[in-house]
């Protein structure tokens, strides 16, 4: 069998493992517990609620009075990951966590409802990719209408494109040659040559 036809070889892995889904669900339970009876929680009652392993994955993202959307903080994790920084979110490039939140962020001012993503964005390093997981979480303004959101985010690196052939050629050889003989190769070398090792 060769793994290039199968369907669903090509797609990234499903990264909500069990502490990203705990992460979730923390954080959307904070949602509920703060806002009470309101539509939304005040967003000056949501900032005490986060002790500081869930700091170093949040956003905070205003809208503006033109209807933008903004970063106002972001932790340096975060930063750091997929080079971002303080200032309006920039669309257009699905690729980036910035379009993405702006996406959702979108969505969130619509439903007034916590929304969540996963994708496969682009890194701060040239050709990086990240397999990236999100909560957006809307907050309100003093008048009790939304002005805001916290967004935590988490991620894992992706195989680079070079990687990912070499991973995919390592498993279609395995499959070929069978049990006489297994194949090593460095799936992280861009032109490294399968070298074929007798099985012991």
């Amino acid at each position: 069998m060769h793994l290039r036809h199968e369907p669903r070889f090509e797609l990234p892995p499903q990264i909500a493992v069990d502490a990203e889904r705990r992460l979730s669900a923390q954080v959307l339970a904070s949602w509920e517990t703060c806002r009470l009876e309101a539509l939304l929680p005040a967003a000056v009652d949501f900032d005490g609620v986060w002790p500081s392993d869930i700091r170093k994955h949040m956003i905070r993202v205003r809208l503006t009075a033109e209807g933008d959307f903004e970063i106002t903080t972001i932790s340096t994790a975060v930063a750091s990951a997929f080079s971002l920084r303080i200032g309006r979110l920039v669309t257009g490039r699905v690729s980036r966590l910035s379009s993405r939140l702006a996406m959702t962020m979108a969505t969130v001012r619509q439903t007034l409802r916590p929304a969540q993503f996963e994708a496969t964005l682009a890194g701060a390093e040239p050709g990086l990719r990240m397999l990236t997981r999100a909560v957006v979480l809307p907050l309100a303004g003093p008048d009790g209408r939304f002005s805001e959101a916290a967004a935590v985010v988490t991620w894992k690196r992706a195989l680079s494109p070079a990687a990912h052939v070499g991973l995919q050629r390592e498993i279609d050889l395995a499959l070929a040659t069978g049990a006489g003989l297994r194949a090593r190769i460095d799936a992280f070398a861009t032109d490294a040559p399968p070298v074929m090792i007798a099985a012991s």
